[in-house]
């Protein structure tokens, strides 16, 4: 074989270095080797190598050898490979495992075959032209030629048109990239039948064709450098008319668009009859749901169809440009209700426990003292009855009676408020009618209850009701000892950011520059209205009544926001792609997402702005980390929740956050389900942190602080005279407060230390060195 230099060898020799550098880059990209696709590109590189060794001869036989081999026995393979390659891409595998499918390979082993017989269907005559500078080869085709060519093309324009379809069906993980080899073989198509029209003299009647198929594998190579092309599991339609919730779509004139399957069997309709109806019409049996679409005013609502409970969001959509309609997402949460109903109830028995069992402990001491001090009367005055000292003897007695009735009206109040406990479980507003039902025949008070705003059981939780109701008993407490009245009222106002209740009565009234906290109770009202995180006020001056009024904020109280809407959120966190999933999973449940920040500074200027009622923020960010901005958001807005978020458990900065201000503490790596459960739980509970960081947490208090520490002066003071034998009564003397606030204090140190009785307390605090 003798070779010529030919310039257009070059051509060829780029293409199939192309192909070569595509076929090395295949086999050492991360991820599976695609067979077909490896295929496709040793072809092309024997194509073009070909190709390369036919214009460089000046042979006749060896260029039409070459000719052959590249392009007739080799090279018009490619686009069969190619297609069932695209087959396999965009997700068909099913059909490439089909035997049949290698059937589309007969025309080319026909074409072979014709080739090994020399048959004149393919080329009717072929020579070398030497007529120019450089020899070409040239031949004049038959009937086969153009059914092969013919054929090659459209299995290449049956490759674009289902990447094409892929793409529209969103069925490719990397759309974009798709389009792109979506019209690079679309190119491909249209240059291979221009040249085929123009027989190739747009390069001197050299074919490129193997060289733009080279390119279109370094297209390919070059989008996804170090990713690989995948196909989406199951179409999103089908996801969508698979989806156990219902699926509704909407136009702007609030007419039916298109119903999912599950849509159709919850409102028995279907989309047939139902297509451009308006909503109302369609949804005229479920008032929450169309009024939800007409107005829009609200992107949820609760409704009950049947016998069961649902939910439904309202989505926009929109192309970009304007929007097009909205989505109503429709969940059965029937089974979420009993759960919730079943998790109230027992809340409501724990703290009914609970209150009992406050109450049990001060019965016991307050008994254990009365016992104790009629046990040295009795036996003075024994002695005094033994020596003849009558006077003093009938003087101890009458003191001893007095206690003895004291302490009965203490016992009677006691057993009524055990009774009252329970009465927690059929509601707060039933609790407190029974009690001030009692409370009016007992004293001759008569009790108003203003409630404006229909104040219900559900917008206070019970751990909120508890407390709430010792407040009141306490003050109408006040009312019956000290305000010499016959008449009080209790109002309940429902704000778009707090329950405000408040006590008031006509009596006496009093000068509060001239009494201490300590006095009528006030203490332990105001300290049972910060365990809920409420505000306590009182009023008063002397002729004019006293107000006592207690603020609660919606989100402690366990109503939601602005009659309905929900809680509004402000996420600070500076890895974008993190805070828009949060974003998205935060709508999903309810939350309304009204604003977000990238760092602490950013944070503090949006809360100011926007008066959120929850803030959830990354503890790392720039300029401002998360624990200054907690620091500096709780000190302008004490009552917005913080919930700090880090990515590692092991934060040296956790105990500060939560002294900071912080209400809670989660991991990013939570579960979207567990993250919302404890969010939820944090946000209605005052839950402090997740349960993967609970054990540690405890270790670390345990080794961090003094328990003692925790405990208030007044506590300390109180826990340190009871140490030293006094009992409540010479303890609220020396203390200048009631007895009923010492026994309260006390009740709240045995809470605050893990004791169980009044001994235990003795003993603790002589190991503390507090007596």
């Amino acid at each position: 074989m003798q070779f010529i230099y030919n310039p257009n060898v070059w051509i060829y020799i780029v293409g199939a270095l192309i192909a070569i550098l595509t076929i090395v880059h295949s086999i050492y990209r991360p991820g599976k080797l695609n067979v077909m696709w490896l295929l496709a590109q040793i072809a092309v590189t024997i194509w073009c190598a070909g190709f390369a060794f036919q214009v460089s001869t000046k042979s006749f036989f060896w260029a039409k050898f070459w000719y052959l081999v590249a392009n007739d026995f080799v090279g018009v393979k490619s686009a069969t490979i190619l297609f069932i390659w695209a087959l396999e891409l965009t997700g068909r595998v099913k059909t490439t495992k089909d035997w049949r499918l290698y059937l589309l390979f007969i025309p080319n082993l026909v074409t072979d075959l014709l080739n090994i017989m020399g048959s004149k269907y393919i080329y009717e005559n072929m020579w070398l032209n030497t007529s120019g500078k450089y020899p070409s080869l040239g031949f004049e085709a038959g009937l086969w030629y153009w059914i092969i060519t013919a054929y090659g093309v459209s299995l290449v324009v049956a490759s674009a048109i289902l990447l094409l379809k892929a793409v529209l069906h969103r069925k490719l993980l990397y759309r974009f990239k798709g389009i792109a080899i979506m019209v690079s073989l679309t190119a491909l198509t249209v240059f291979m039948v221009y040249c085929i029209i123009t027989n190739f003299a747009l390069f001197n009647y050299y074919d490129m064709t193997p060289v733009s198929i080279s390119l279109v594998f370094l297209t390919y190579s070059l989008v996804f450098f170090n990713k690989e092309q995948e196909t989406i599991p199951v179409n999103m339609q089908k996801v969508i008319d698979n989806l156990n919730s219902g699926v509704v779509i909407i136009d702007n004139l609030n007419r039916i668009m298109d119903l999912n399957d599950a849509a159709e069997n919850l409102f028995d309709i279907r989309i047939k009859d139902v297509a451009g109806k308006k909503v109302k019409e369609v949804f005229a049996r479920v008032p929450e749901l169309h009024n939800m679409c007409l107005n829009k005013d609200s992107n949820y609502c609760e409704f009950m169809y049947g016998d069961e409970y649902y939910e439904a969001f309202l989505s926009p959509l929109s192309n970009d440009k304007k929007d097009m309609g909205y989505t109503v997402v429709i969940h059965n949460i029937t089974e979420t209700k009993a759960a919730e109903a079943e998790l109230k109830q027992k809340k409501q028995a724990l703290a009914v426990l609970e209150e009992r069992e406050r109450l049990s402990r001060e019965l016991h001491d307050s008994l254990g003292q009365i016992l104790s001090y009629a046990n040295l009367q009795l036996l003075m005055i024994k002695d005094k009855v033994e020596t003849g000292d009558l006077t003093v003897a009938g003087k101890t007695i009458e003191s001893l009676i007095s206690v003895v009735r004291e302490a009965n009206q203490e016992v009677r109040e006691f057993i009524h408020e055990m009774k009252s406990s329970a009465l927690f479980r059929e509601g707060f507003f039933y609790a407190l009618n029974q009690f001030l039902a009692h409370y009016n025949n007992s004293f001759d008070i008569r009790v108003d209850v203003e409630n404006p705003d229909m104040v219900v059981d559900e917008d206070i939780n019970i751990a909120t009701s508890v407390q709430l109701f010792r407040i009141i008993q306490e003050a109408l407490t006040n009312v019956r000892k000290h305000a010499k009245t016959d008449y009080a009222k209790i109002t309940f106002r429902k704000k778009s950011k707090e329950l405000i209740v408040s006590i008031e009565d006509n009596g006496v009234g009093f000068d509060p520059d001239c009494i201490s906290l300590d006095s009528f109770g006030i203490d332990v009202m105001n300290e049972r209205a910060r365990h809920i995180g409420a505000s306590f006020g009182i009023q008063s001056s002397v002729g004019k009544g006293t107000v006592v009024s207690i603020s609660i904020p919606v989100n402690v109280a366990g109503m939601e926001v602005d009659n309905g809407e929900k809680l509004r959120v402000l996420i600070a966190d500076d890895h974008v792609l993190f805070m828009e999933g949060l974003k998205s999973l935060l709508a999903e449940h309810g939350y309304k997402v009204v604003a977000t920040a990238r760092d602490g500074i950013d944070a503090l200027k949006k809360v100011r702005l926007v008066e959120p009622d929850v803030v959830i923020m990354d503890l790392q960010m720039p300029k401002c980390n998360g624990l200054t901005a907690t620091k500096l958001i709780k000190s302008e807005k004490p009552h917005v929740i913080i919930v700090i978020l880090s990515m590692s458990d092991d934060e040296k900065n956790l105990f500060n956050a939560i002294k900071n201000g912080a209400s809670g503490y989660l991991l990013k790596s939570l579960n979207p389900n567990e993250f919302i459960q404890e969010l939820s739980s944090i946000i209605a509970n005052g839950s402090v942190l997740s349960q993967e960081t609970a054990l540690q947490v405890a270790e670390e208090l345990e080794s961090q602080f003094d328990p003692v520490s925790m405990l208030s002066q007044r506590q300390i003071a109180v826990l340190t005279l009871v140490a030293e034998g006094k009992t409540y009564k010479e303890v609220a003397s020396e203390l200048y407060v009631s007895e009923r606030t010492v026994k309260y204090l006390m009740a709240e140190i045995l809470k605050i230390l893990n004791l169980k009785n009044k001994n235990e307390a003795i003993i603790y605090a002589r190991k503390c060195g507090l007596a």
